[in-house]
């Protein structure tokens, strides 16, 4: 027996023969086909197999350490989360507030944080009047400031005899009460005692009021409490008070020692019924007007003649007929 060696290009199909071809997959490593990446998307979606790029911020997943879906965490802060989503911190929360059950809760009063057009924290601005700002926290208007002082540095302040406002026991803005006596109320404004006023005069209206000369108060250059001075001849003092001058004086009377004084025969006035100055009439037969003195009568007179023209005169002379 033997062998017929048969060339190999007599096995092998002709150029032109069928052969079998594998077409395009979604798992043939080649981007085709319409595919939106490589084996994925396009008519490999959804069916076959679907294009993954990773965890992001808009993928619909809780994933990546967000507090809440596509929030918060690395996704902050382009992208933080809303009221009433979970949250791990205030940088989670647009509002920038994480309550005590991690959730992103709405600005409020009590929240600890500057915000909602606060004066100062939690205090002003919108939360007043029910939580006003004290003494040196930021200011922008007296109604944020508890003391109602909102002074020009924009810190609320306490209360002084300078502010503009009533207040700490004031009789009237700025004056009276622990102000006084710096700070004394003018005519007009209220008062609540004579000390309250410039005047040292408070009104039965409790007003203070200007000095008068029936105020009860010496004052105005008065000689004595409401008569002298300026008050008379309206008003003239009393025996026993206070004179700088006679005319201060009803008796007329300013004695040495600055008392009006009533009338005598040694006043240096004519009064009190006298016949010529401290003479006659009540002071006679004691003190009797001398010659040329006024006289209303003979006893008036020390010699005892009172002529015509009522001057005292000598003594009659005696006259002989022939």
């Amino acid at each position: 027996m033997y062998q017929q060696i048969v060339p190999v290009e007599s096995v092998i199909a002709p150029i032109n023969a069928m052969v079998c071809v594998i077409g395009p997959s979604c798992s043939d490593g080649i981007l085709n086909q319409g595919e939106a990446d490589v084996d994925c998307g396009g008519p490999c979606a959804p069916g076959v197999i679907v294009c993954f790029s990773g965890p992001s911020c808009s993928d619909g997943i809780l994933n990546q350490g967000e507090a809440d879906v596509d929030c918060g965490g690395p996704c902050a802060p382009g992208k933080t989360c809303e009221i009433g989503q979970h949250c791990n911190g205030t940088t989670d929360c647009t509002s920038g507030m994480c309550n005590s059950s991690n959730q992103c809760d709405g600005p409020s009063c009590s929240d600890g944080i500057l915000n909602q057009g606060e004066a100062d924290v939690d205090c002003g601005g919108p939360c007043a009047p029910g939580k006003t700002c004290e003494v040196g926290q930021h200011c922008n208007g007296t109604t944020d400031c508890a003391s109602g002082i909102c002074n020009s540095s924009n810190q609320c302040d306490g209360p002084s005899c300078s502010d503009g406002i009533l207040n700490q026991g004031e009789a009237d803005v700025d004056c009276g009460g622990p102000c006084a006596p710096g700070k004394t109320c003018e005519v007009g404004q209220h008062c609540n005692g004579t000390t309250d006023c410039t005047s040292g005069m408070c009104n039965s209206s409790n007003q203070c009021d200007g000095p008068s000369c029936i105020d009860g108060i010496l004052n105005q250059g008065e000689a004595d409490v409401d008569c002298g001075g300026p008050c008379a001849p309206g008003q003239t003092c009393e025996i026993g008070q206070h004179c700088n001058e006679t005319t201060d004086c009803a008796s007329g009377i300013c004695n040495s020692s600055n008392q009006c004084d009533s009338p005598s025969c040694s006043d240096g006035i004519l009064n009190q019924g006298e016949s010529d100055t401290d003479c006659g009439g009540p002071c006679a037969p004691g003190q009797t007007c001398e010659i040329g003195q006024h006289c209303n009568g003979t006893t008036d007179c020390t010699s005892g003649n009172c002529n015509s023209t009522n001057q005292c005169d000598s003594m009659y002379s005696l006259v002989c007929d022939e």
